[in-house]
């Protein structure tokens, strides 16, 4: 069973893919911070007692964010991760490199079609992620140390 924590970080993936595909993702955002404090205790534990009605009573959680909730607990696929507007999941391999955000991926996706840790290679090497608004040389660096480090 999943513990809050990773719980939240699936909701944080959701809020990054929302905002990459240009979405607002502030629901999943607020629902990971509250679920990794959640003080009544692991969600996974309570859940299969109190059922849906625990995630509702909160009065702080969308339809939409209480469903994916019960999804990770119940170890179903996220809908919520479901390719949409044409951009791949694979996009979420690029928000794992610390100081790259959702915003910044958009960037690297709109404007240079990088989809996966192979073509952020690509773009590196050949110079054009300079072009890209926010990558600047000690960002550039952060990347290929990165991408050392995994062997890309």
């Amino acid at each position: 069973m999943p513990s809050n924590y990773t719980i939240a970080k699936e909701l944080k993936r959701v809020a990054d893919y929302r905002e990459i595909c240009g979405e607002d993702p502030a629901d999943y955002l607020n629902a990971a911070w509250m679920i990794q404090s959640f003080s009544r205790g692991r969600l996974d534990e309570l859940y299969p007692v109190e059922g849906r009605e625990l995630l509702e009573n909160t009065n702080e959680f969308s339809d939409e964010v209480i469903d994916t909730i019960v999804e990770v607990i119940e170890g179903k696929e996220v809908r919520a991760l479901q390719e949409r507007q044409g951009v791949p999941l694979t996009v979420l391999e690029l928000v794992e490199i610390r100081g790259i955000g959702g915003k910044m991926v958009r960037r690297l996706f709109g404007d240079l079609g990088v989809v996966d840790l192979q073509g952020l290679r690509a773009v590196v090497k050949d110079g054009q992620i300079s072009q890209v608004k926010g990558f600047r040389t000690k960002t550039i660096e952060k990347i290929t140390t990165f991408l050392d480090e995994k062997g890309v």
